[in-house]
């Protein structure tokens, strides 16, 4: 079956488009894991072969970082999406809300501030923050208030 949508514009004003033929699954998370796999996410860990992962998250957490960045041209910083995914699924997989806001803090404060540097191939690095505001809002969702969600939507 194909479906066609109107190009943007040609809808009469006030009008909606009609909704996709395939929704997202209903609740959160929703984003690389649902809901039925939190149980075995806490249950790994403790697993000695999940450890070394789990200590990157709890290292990545712990960085003092809130999303501040430099002033300048160019402002770009990794930690952006290392220490917010961190905590998010700190708060995902612990129910800590300490890394849940944290990881708010930072898709608020660098978010609409963050620039890249002028290069040929810059798209992991502007992907990144987008896909860890995706991340946050879906892992955070409980957390967020209705100026986060227009933030990352």
């Amino acid at each position: 079956m194909l479906i066609t949508l109107p190009l943007p514009g040609t809808l009469a004003q006030g009008a909606t488009y009609p909704p996709p033929p395939i929704l997202p699954p209903p609740g959160h998370p929703r984003l690389f894991l649902r809901p039925a796999d939190l149980p075995e996410m806490k249950r790994r860990t403790g697993d000695p072969y999940f450890a070394k992962a789990w200590k990157r998250t709890l290292d990545q957490s712990a960085v003092a970082f809130d999303g501040v960045l430099s002033a300048g041209p160019t402002n770009y910083d990794g930690r952006i999406h290392d220490v917010a995914e961190a905590c998010a699924l700190r708060y995902l997989i612990e129910g800590e809300g300490v890394m849940g806001k944290k990881a708010l803090t930072i898709i608020r404060t660098a978010l609409p501030v963050v620039t890249y540097p002028d290069k040929q191939d810059i798209t992991r690095e502007k992907c990144a923050p987008i896909l860890t505001a995706g991340i946050v809002y879906d892992w955070c969702f409980p957390l967020l208030n209705d100026e986060d969600k227009a933030l990352v939507i």
